[in-house]
């Protein structure tokens, strides 16, 4: 019976050193994950108690809140995960981090706008603001096939695009609950698949044989 290949110590050396530092980034994006999930029922809850302010006050911040945590979460994982020499790899993890900031930024433009110009047409500033994340989420998707995520992140994608439908028909613009409902579900999907994608990516990084 032959015997297993023997790994060079520096070899094992050099995966522990890299292993707790991909178990972080793995564990902040579930945390980040489950914050937004949080954020979109606190968004529903909002909504359902205080419909009136959801458009004018509530609703915005909460847009703000989700965008500054998708930001801050995206350069949190990318700066803080594990240093990688330059090769492909690296450049695309860099390549999903910008997405990410800029979804941020998004939901970040969105609330600001519904601040600023609170007279504005709320409707359409929510339906571009979920359009504009639906979008960036399906080219993330297919950046990232055939990856793990991607096919929950395509799906998230095609969500979003549907609550920013609703919100553009005249039953959801015409009521402040409606829209304030779309927004909350589109935060809580975003922050379940954020969650459950860094689940599964950890699990398919685990060494079971180890």
């Amino acid at each position: 019976m032959s015997n297993p290949p023997v790994v060079p110590l520096a070899a094992q050396r050099d995966t522990w050193r890299r292993r707790p530092a991909q178990d972080k980034a793995y564990g902040r994006r579930f945390l980040g994950g489950a914050l937004m999930g949080l954020l979109g029922l606190a968004t529903l809850l909002a909504t359902w108690v205080s419909y009136a302010l959801a458009l004018d006050f509530s609703l915005a911040w909460f847009l703000i809140g989700a965008g500054g945590l998708q930001a801050s979460l995206a350069l949190w994982s990318h700066l803080a995960g594990p240093t990688r020499k330059s090769n492909r790899k690296s450049d695309h993890q860099a390549d999903l981090a910008v997405f990410k900031v800029v979804m941020g930024m998004v939901y970040v433009g969105g609330g600001v706008t519904l601040i600023l110009s609170p007279g504005f047409n709320e409707p359409l500033v929510l339906a571009t603001t979920l359009f504009s994340i639906g979008g960036l989420q399906g080219l993330m998707a297919w950046q990232i096939r055939p990856a793990v995520g991607w096919g929950l992140t395509a799906l998230n994608s095609g969500v979003g695009t549907l609550l920013a439908w609703l919100i553009v028909l005249p039953w959801g613009a015409n009521s402040p609950l409606v829209m304030g409902c779309l927004v909350g579900l589109n935060l809580m999907t975003n922050g379940i698949a954020i969650a459950f994608i860094a689940a599964a990516q950890s699990l398919s990084s685990f060494d079971f044989s180890s």
